[in-house]
């Protein structure tokens, strides 16, 4: 039997879709996803596991339970990803953002 010590020195194992989802985010970290129903079949695709609201509650766990990933909003959609995606959408949309305000 395990002692209670050695339970709270455990880390807290993923759920497999989770684990999936995130490595996949660690390892490509160019893309971003949606949690709409496109980029999610598309994700599905590329995993070849999962269901589209399994995905997406993967997404949300990943992102607000586990704090593993993180999230952006651009315009009217949020989007996942590593850390090193979305630094990459945030700083391309800044670029733009500061292009359209000096052509003014």
């Amino acid at each position: 039997m395990p002692k209670v010590d050695e339970l709270l020195k455990r880390e807290p194992e993923l759920p497999r879709l989770q684990q999936v989802v995130y490595e996949y985010l660690r390892k490509h970290p160019d893309e971003v996803f949606s949690a709409n129903d496109d980029d999610l079949e598309e994700l599905k695709s590329k995993l070849k596991t999962g269901t589209i609201a399994s995905l997406a509650f993967s997404f949300w766990a990943l992102y607000k339970e586990r704090k593993l990933i993180g999230r952006e909003r651009v315009k009217n959609r949020y989007y996942y990803g590593s850390d090193a995606a979305l630094k990459k959408l945030r700083n391309g949309t800044n670029q733009r953002q500061a292009q359209v305000t000096g052509n003014r």
